[in-house]
C-alpha cells in the first residue's frame, strides 16, 4: 500500500518558507522587473521597410527609467493572387530582435530584421511587415 502522507511535512515546511520570504520587507537594491503587455507608456517604434524582405527602425525610451532586453517581433509577410482563378499564396516569416543595451529615458536604439523569401516567390508578390514589441525590462531601485 503506498503512503500518500510521507511528502507532506516537506510540503508544509516549503509553503512556510514561501510566506515568509513574501512577508519580509524589500531592501533597496537593483532590481529587473518584467513590464506587461501594454508597451506604449515605456517605447516608441519607429520603423520602415528599406526593401521587400529588409526591415529597420528605431525604438525610443518615453519612459522615466531606463529599459533594456527590448524584445521586437517582426513579421515579414508576402502574397501574391492566383492566376486564372487558381489559389493565391503567402509567405510569411517571423523573426525575434532582441535590443539588449540599456536604453536611458529619451535616448534611442536601433533595430534590423532581414527575411530573403523563399526561391518559388512570384515577381507580383506584395510585401508588408509589422513590428511589435514583445517584451522589455525596467532597470530601477526596489521600493
Amino acid at each position: 500500500m503506498m503512503d500518500f502522507t510521507r511528502g507532506a511535512g516537506r510540503a508544509r515546511h516549503a509553503m512556510a518558507g514561501f510566506v515568509l520570504a513574501l512577508a519580509m520587507p524589500a531592501a533597496t537594491a537593483p532590481v529587473d522587473a518584467a513590464v506587461t503587455p501594454d508597451f506604449s507608456a515605456y517605447v516608441e517604434v519607429a520603423s520602415e521597410a528599406v526593401a521587400p524582405g529588409k526591415v529597420a527602425g528605431t525604438i525610443r525610451n518615453i519612459s522615466s527609467g531606463p529599459l533594456r532586453n527590448v524584445v521586437l517581433r517582426v513579421r515579414h509577410a508576402w502574397r501574391w493572387p492566383g492566376l486564372d482563378g487558381a489559389r493565391g499564396g503567402s509567405e510569411v516569416e517571423t523573426r525575434r530582435v532582441v535590443l539588449g543595451e540599456l536604453v536611458l529615458p529619451g535616448e534611442f536604439a536601433g533595430f534590423a530584421s532581414v527575411h530573403e523569401p523563399g526561391a518559388r516567390m512570384p515577381a507580383r508578390a506584395s510585401y508588408s511587415y509589422e513590428v511589435t514589441v514583445l517584451e522589455l525590462t525596467t532597470v530601477g531601485l526596489a521600493p
